[in-house]
């Protein structure tokens, strides 16, 4: 499929919203805009259409100016409040500088005259669309960006992935032809799973010598498990974050959680090397095994700490799953299942062993009811939040262990952000159902000051709690934000 046609693929499955007072201009044109779309929503004001925004969340907005009750570029503020990036088309038969001003001022993405040029209006949704597939290819890969600068050929120009990494990519890794040669395979699996393959072949009179390879750079969109598997070889990696060298073979596995990494690899060319390379981010782990059994996992294998590293004996029929992952006769998309289906036996396999094996050594079964007991007491408590100290004092334990055990039955996840996250949601709740104050509610939440209430409200959810109630029609003891 080029890219045309997966441009105008991707522009079909979009919702529309689209605004004009006139009836018989609104139905001619959204005959068009249903053929572009997968959902056209119409209104026939600003006010209507605002209202509409927060119903559907539409991801392109277009608009007439002059309407009764609320006009277009007033309505297109009230958006520009809730969602500084949704790609807003402004209509209009007027080519007044005052409107144009008003226009580039809530960022408008396109100024369009009346009558409109079907023709040209659907390139602009086009590069609109464009755009759009392109943000959502990169927030969807857990490796937003990686720059491997070849250390094993200084003239050979970097490899950068990133939004390349979005399919199998086959490429040789530079290497001077008196040492040896490599190939680097990588395939982005559905579930936004990375798997990599790097084979290493040295020549015989190279034998015994520790060869740097790369200076790797890599950010991800989340907290991620990275997983290293040698089939064969060994391989040396310094990690600058951290500060640590960390050498590892067939008989142990290297580890490491972590949201940026960089390290320079190299290589022991006593033996060639079969290095297999899992990225996984926290949120797909979580999903994957469920909150605890994840915390847990990252538990056993000593990474619970953002960064941290570690190097850990996997059984060797746990191995062999990952090893079996690229198959030679299988190929296209039945390859890419075999392959997802594997890795994920690996991960079940590693979750069953690590987890399982750790857990009455780091959690014996009178603590699980101290942090049980620790999480129903916060979900009830009001005002102002206690202290670590305090309640390490309370029960018993030290503020780092109360905080790391405390982590293991909540995925990995801290006191003071289970505490953050469920009071507001509760405030979420209680927005809707309550005409409580606003500052009522903050200070209920512990909140000093009721601005500090909004600011983390707005960060959660994206909108400021007024809007919230604004949209349902309350606005009950109105606060200024």
């Amino acid at each position: 499929m080029n890219t045309d046609n997966q441009v105008m693929d991707f522009l079909k499955s979009l919702t529309l919203l689209y605004v004009e007072d006139d009836e018989a201009a609104r139905e001619q044109f959204s005959t068009f805009l249903k053929h572009c779309s997968r959902l056209l929503i119409t209104a026939t004001n600003g006010a209507e259409g605002f209202e509409a925004y927060l119903k559907h969340n539409p991801d392109i907005i277009i608009t007439d100016i002059e309407m009764p009750i609320m006009d277009g570029l007033l309505m297109a503020n009230q958006i520009r409040e809730q969602n500084k990036s949704v790609p807003i088309i402004v209509l209009t038969a007027f080519e007044h500088s005052e409107y144009f001003m008003k226009a580039i001022d809530v960022a408008v993405y396109k100024y369009v005259t009346k009558p409109v040029d079907v023709s040209r209006f659907q390139e602009a949704l086009l590069a609109i669309a464009k755009r759009l597939m392109i943000e959502k290819q990169r927030m969807n890969s857990i490796v937003t960006s990686s720059n491997y600068r070849w250390l094993s050929d200084l003239l050979a120009p970097p490899m950068i992935l990133g939004e390349l990494e979005q399919d199998i990519l086959k490429s040789a890794i530079p290497m001077q032809q008196n040492i040896g040669s490599a190939e680097f395979t990588s395939i982005k699996l559905p579930l936004n799973i990375v798997l990599r393959r790097v084979y290493y072949s040295f020549k015989q009179e190279m034998s015994g010598r520790l060869v740097p390879l790369a200076h790797v750079v890599e950010k991800m969109a989340e907290p991620a498990l990275i997983i290293q598997s040698l089939k064969s070889g060994r391989v040396v990696i310094s990690e600058e974050r951290c500060g640590e060298e960390i050498a590892f073979g067939p008989n142990g596995s290297l580890f490491q959680y972590t949201d940026y990494l960089e390290q320079i690899t190299k290589l022991d060319t006593s033996d060639d090397i079969d290095a297999f390379i899992v990225v996984i981010g926290k949120s797909v782990l979580s999903e994957l095994l469920e909150k605890e059994l994840a915390g847990r996992l990252l538990v056993g294998l000593h990474t619970e700490a953002l960064p941290s590293a570690a190097v850990n004996c996997v059984p060797q029929h746990i191995s062999a799953i990952l090893y079996s992952s690229f198959p030679n006769a299988l190929t296209g998309n039945i390859r890419k299942l075999f392959i997802q289906s594997k890795v994920l036996e690996y991960i079940s396999a590693l979750a069953e062993h690590f987890a399982n094996i750790k857990e009455d050594s780091r959690l014996a079964s009178p603590r699980k009811q101290v942090i049980s007991q620790l999480r129903e007491e916060l979900m009830h408590l009001e005002g102002k939040m206690p202290t670590l100290d305090e309640m390490g004092r309370r029960y018993g334990m030290s503020t780092r262990q109360l905080n790391v055990e405390f982590k293991i039955l909540n995925g990995g996840q801290s006191i003071y952000t289970f505490i953050i996250e469920h009071r507001l949601k509760e405030s979420h709740e209680a927005l809707l159902k309550t005409d409580l104050p606003m500052k009522i509610i903050s200070a209920n939440l512990g909140y000093s000051h009721v601005n500090n209430f909004i600011i983390a409200f707005r960060k959660q959810f994206g909108y400021t709690p007024g809007s919230l109630r604004r949209s349902t029609g309350q606005s009950f003891h109105a606060v200024p934000e």
